[in-house]
């Protein structure tokens, strides 16, 4: 009897241990890119963290990457593996697929191209685990080429203060007013761990936009909680001949997308006038400047498509920003 009731428990045990549902979900959105599928596939499944399930999707992809992808689908971290009949023509469409399939209480969206430093989940899971009013966290990165080297550039905008420290946790309307609506602060997914809790009842606008709707997609989390940053390179952001970026950039994309981005910052979270009119100020400074990739007919287009929208003359806005400027600086 007493042998009977041991083999109970442990069947029961080993019963509870499966069905418990991961505490992050790793959704890796794959199109084309072959190239760098087994480099990053095993950077996740090498983390010092393993409680995670691994979501492959692919969105038809045309090279290699399918027969990559199925060397790797019966790995025991892979829960789901889906490819698309047809291409989609978005990745956030790709996102939301995989919101849909994940069962942790952490989601990952791991960009295929790009690779993850061993201790990036262990790391963001402890400070999101250790601030419940967080939606999100999110590393510092360093830029990589196509072969993984290193780039000399860097993204990250931190103050000396900053660099020296871990991390910091900031309130989420301070961090809208003083990074996110000036500018894509959370510029590469791979970079973020967040709560699947803060995806409830969020405006799903971000999957209409083809270039800024992330930036949308991260303002939407934030109005569900506050930001910690953590002043560590745990991720590797790729750049390449393959990304869309730059054509999208030619067609001044983050402009006209950036009005929607900005305009619904302002209104979610309540912006003063003056905010609003400093953060269309800036804006208007970067068409003006505008040059990389670009036409001066593109260029042109965009002051026309700002001047309809906002009737204000820009002068006014840029000395909105200006002063904005001085306030930050002496803060």
């Amino acid at each position: 009897m007493g042998n009977i009731n041991f083999m109970v428990q442990i069947f029961t045990l080993q019963k509870t241990t499966i069905m418990t549902p991961p505490l992050v979900s790793v959704i890796i959105p794959n199109y084309n890119h072959a190239p760098y599928l087994d480099e990053r596939i095993r950077s996740i499944v090498e983390q010092s963290f393993q409680d995670f399930e691994i979501i492959l999707l692919d969105d038809c992809s045309t090279d290699q990457s399918i027969s990559i992808l199925n060397k790797w689908a019966k790995h025991p971290k892979i829960s789901h593996f889906i490819v698309n009949k047809q291409n989609s023509g978005s990745t956030f469409l790709q996102w939301e697929k995989g919101f849909s399939l994940a069962k942790g209480k952490y989601i990952w969206i791991a960009e295929s191209d790009d690779v993850a430093h061993p201790d990036f989940l262990n790391i963001t899971v402890n400070y999101l685990n250790q601030f419940p009013d967080a939606s999100l966290c999110f590393t510092g990165s360093f830029l990589i080429d196509a072969s993984g080297n290193i780039d000399s550039r860097n993204w990250d905008i931190w103050t000396k203060s900053e660099a020296t420290k871990n991390f910091s946790y900031i309130e989420n309307k301070h961090f809208i007013t003083h990074q996110l609506l000036w500018f894509n602060a959370i510029y590469n997914a791979s970079a973020v761990l967040f709560r699947r809790s803060a995806l409830s009842e969020i405006d799903n606008t971000y999957k209409q936009l083809h270039y800024c709707g992330d930036w949308y997609f991260w303002s939407e989390l934030i109005r569900k909680g506050h930001v910690i940053i953590v002043y560590n390179k745990l991720n590797y952001f790729r750049q390449h001949n393959i990304k869309v970026s730059p054509k999208a950039e030619a067609n001044g994309l983050q402009f006209k997308e950036g009005f929607i981005v900005i305009e619904h910052i302002s209104k979610s979270f309540h912006l003063s006038a003056f905010i609003q009119n400093a953060a269309k100020g800036a804006l208007y400074r970067k068409i003006k400047k505008y040059n990389k990739f670009s036409t001066p007919d593109i260029k042109n287009k965009l002051l026309e498509e700002f001047n309809q929208r906002y009737k204000t003359r820009p002068i006014f806005l840029r000395i909105c920003y200006r002063i904005q400027k001085l306030i930050s600086k002496h803060k």
